[in-house]
């Protein structure tokens, strides 16, 4: 049991060291959007090299951010309904 949950505190902290570039690269690059709260328009090429992330970790950590349900993506567009929730991990507070 203390094995499993080490494990899944290095899994998360290995998560957060990806999240944390990516999430603050899509901050940065959002715009306001009346409908949607912020649309982000990058492409997972530019976001992951903005973020210093391979392609691969760039969609892994995109794919954890939509499952969260702070990111969809509308009309070929990332969107974030609340940039505040969208640093956030999984449950604390949000990123520096």
């Amino acid at each position: 049991g203390r094995l499993l949950a080490a494990e899944r505190r290095l899994a998360r902290i290995d998560a957060d060291e990806v999240l944390r570039p990516l999430v603050q690269v899509l901050v940065r690059a959002a715009e306001p959007d009346p409908r949607h709260g912020s649309r982000i328009p990058l492409s997972l090429r530019h976001v992951a090299e903005a973020a210093g992330l391979g392609l691969l970790e760039a969609h892994h950590a995109l794919q954890e951010l939509f499952e969260r349900g702070v990111l969809h993506l509308v009309d070929d567009c990332l969107v974030a309904p609340d940039l505040a929730r969208l640093g956030e991990p999984e449950s604390g507070p949000a990123f520096d």
